[in-house]
């Protein structure tokens, strides 16, 4: 088994690529119809269904880095700009920008953001965790066809 971490989320998949290539390839004759169906379901079903899942994040969260950092209300921190090197006088004090940032949360639609953001994180980790028991399932399957 492999654990291999996704780079944009952090999060992990577990492949069985040894096993699913022996049984494509033939070298194993005695796996169940089962097992097939299994394998088939794990590599083709749960993987698309997950990489939808980190399609729709991703999608969400730019969409989210429009809201949050092209709002006409908040200067952007000189370290979001992305030259690091410049720094850039502020026409907005501290505490104006602050209290903009506040209002902003505060809002309903800036509330449901954040909600949304932690509704989708929640989701993948569901996901990785539900995929995660159908692997060690299909391991088992996979060890006692052998």
């Amino acid at each position: 088994m492999l654990l291999t971490k996704h780079t944009a989320t952090g999060l992990f998949f577990v492949y069985l690529p040894q096993a699913f290539e022996k049984i494509k390839s033939g070298s194993i004759s005695n796996y169940s119809p089962e097992l097939e169906e299994q394998i088939g379901a794990y590599y083709i079903i749960s993987a698309k269904y997950l990489e939808e899942q980190i399609n729709w994040e991703n999608g969400a969260t730019e969409q989210d880095e429009v809201f949050w950092f092209n709002t006409p209300q908040i200067e952007l921190p000189n370290n979001l700009i992305g030259n690091y090197n410049v720094k850039t006088l502020y026409r907005q004090t501290e505490a104006k920008r602050k209290q903009e940032l506040t209002r902003i949360i505060n809002s309903l639609e800036g509330r449901n953001r954040i909600r949304m953001a932690l509704y989708r994180k929640q989701m993948i980790i569901y996901s990785m965790k539900q995929r995660k028991e159908f692997a060690k399932k299909l391991m088992l399957l996979i060890k006692q066809s052998l």
